[in-house]
């Protein structure tokens, strides 16, 4: 039987796909402690140390400029036409 298991700790409950590759993990970012630094949140790992999710990232913020850039260059023509 094909079973979804966390592709970095192999457990089978409570799992989430991730939004970069469609990977299932762990769903623990509720466990995890801000500032603690500590390494065994599976979504937070995968979130912080793969490239795919540094990828995804870089992808949306490059995607967020050029949204911000567009607005800006409209503004600036409905400006110059009036």
């Amino acid at each position: 039987m094909n079973q979804r298991r966390c592709g970095l700790c192999g457990k089978t409950e409570k799992l989430i796909k991730t939004p970069c590759c469609d990977h299932w993990i762990c769903d623990d970012t509720h466990k995890y402690v801000l500032f603690s630094y500590a390494t065994t949140s599976c979504y937070r790992n995968h979130d912080r140390y793969t490239l795919c999710a540094a990828h995804y990232s870089a992808k949306t913020v490059r995607m967020n400029i050029h949204w911000k850039i567009t607005l800006i260059m409209q503004r600036m023509i409905l400006i110059l036409r009036n």
